[in-house]
């Protein structure tokens, strides 16, 4: 998950601003990891800083509690963690590690860094933790997209759709196969339809409209940060 280059990152900041961000630290673990954890904050000195919370049920009230979430992960799929900060108006500092590239817009929603490099995440950090209108600008963009993209009646609208228009192109493709599919005809619609998607989400990108009401989805988050 990236937590010993987040702790180095967290040491680089901590010097910079007096200790006054706290970071927490939410999620299983393996014993073996939990215990490599606790020897890098020892070692770097981060005990008043770093709070390892364990397993928690509790997350929307630690994120309301926080000021946004870090995802210092070296692979990643689809992040949920990042989905329910952008629904608690919480935006995130990521790597670009796959998932969370699609869905941060960095400089808008959040933060993305290159995988390990821990001066990257360091000022990005600082940059979230002393801006907080800029904070709350990019918590505000998160919540939309959140609403535009990743509630489930939406995200389940969406994969309807492109399953009925895959459905469609086979009634018309040029290249029957023995069954009767139309397997070229199918990608290419595929691929149509996913290029249309995209070239709708870069136009809505950057208008401000009314903010819906929003629901937290439940789970688990990995490192949030809170400014005292």
């Amino acid at each position: 998950k990236g937590y010993d280059r987040l702790l180095q990152a967290v040491a680089l900041a901590r010097e910079e601003c007096g200790g006054k961000i706290h970071f927490l630290i939410v999620g299983r673990g393996s014993g073996e990891d939990i215990r490599a954890i606790a020897e890098k904050v020892e070692e770097l000195g981060l005990k008043r800083s770093v709070h390892y919370l364990g397993f928690r049920k509790d997350i929307p009230a630690i994120l309301r509690a926080s000021d946004f979430l870090i995802v210092p992960s070296t692979t990643e799929s689809f992040s949920l963690a990042i989905v329910e900060a952008m629904a608690a108006k919480r935006p995130s500092v990521a790597t670009h590690c796959g998932g969370p590239s699609e869905v941060v817009v960095d400089g808008e929603t959040g933060f993305l860094v290159p995988v390990g490099d821990i001066h990257a995440l360091c000022q990005k950090i600082l940059e979230m933790a002393r801006n907080s209108s800029k904070r709350q600008e990019m918590g505000w963009k998160a919540f939309k997209r959140f609403n535009d993209e990743y509630r489930a009646e939406r995200y389940a609208s969406k994969i309807q759709t492109l399953y009925a228009e895959i459905v469609d192109a086979g009634r018309t493709g040029k290249a029957p196969l023995g069954d009767g599919t139309y397997p070229l005809a199918l990608i290419k619609q595929y691929q149509d339809v996913k290029d249309r998607q995209e070239r709708e989400e870069e136009e809505e990108e950057g208008r401000v409209d009314s903010m819906p009401s929003g629901r937290f989805a439940s789970g688990h988050a990995s490192v949030f940060s809170r400014i005292y």
